[in-house]
């Protein structure tokens, strides 16, 4: 997605730039989507 904020209520991140990995990590502070700041 292009909405960084959905990073925040994952279980994995995967970030890409280019076509590559740039970023692949497991979110160990995930919050509910109701507290998103949209």
């Amino acid at each position: 997605t292009h909405n960084d904020a959905i990073k925040y209520m994952a279980d994995r991140v995967v970030q890409l730039r280019d076509g590559q990995i740039r970023k692949n990590y497991c979110n160990e502070k995930k919050i509910s989507a109701v507290d998103l700041d949209w």
